[in-house]
């Protein structure tokens, strides 16, 4: 039996740690992919060319303006970086995560997303959430969930 109508759905998580590791805050929200982020879902299963980059770097911003589904880029870009990719057989789910370390990525972060490139690309998809002020010696892990039902 096909699946009709598949959706793409998933939630993005973010955990704010002090030097010592202690948790001092979290955020949990719905995912949103982008117009792009579908093209790029497109292009990448069903092209005939070679090359494409997998939606494997993450990044984070300032950017205070709410996501939607137009956007092409964060709204001001603080950091970026590969996350681990992991994804079991059988599922229909994925997760793609990075640990921003101290020094990384400081001030107010309002927005993150998955692109396709180290420097520029496609954004796979964007979300914005209330302010987590990482100073200079917390770490962020981000982690991007995401399902086809």
């Amino acid at each position: 039996m096909g699946k009709e109508g598949i959706k793409f759905k998933g939630s993005f998580e973010a955990v704010l740690r002090d030097k010592d590791g202690n948790i001092k805050e979290t955020r949990s929200i719905p995912n949103l992919i982008t117009d792009a982020g579908f093209d790029g879902v497109i292009q990448r299963c069903f092209s005939t060319g070679t090359g494409s980059d997998a939606f494997n770097q993450i990044a984070i911003g300032s950017g205070e303006t709410a996501a939607s589904t137009g956007d092409t880029s964060l709204g001001s870009e603080a950091a970026r970086a590969q996350g681990t990719y992991t994804y079991t057989d059988g599922t229909a789910a994925f997760t793609i995560q990075n640990t921003f370390a101290a020094g990384t990525g400081t001030g107010s972060i309002y927005e993150s997303g998955i692109l396709n490139s180290g420097a520029t690309g496609q954004l796979w998809n964007r979300q914005t959430f209330g302010v987590i002020n990482k100073g200079a010696s917390d770490s962020l892990q981000v982690t991007w969930t995401g399902s086809l039902s």
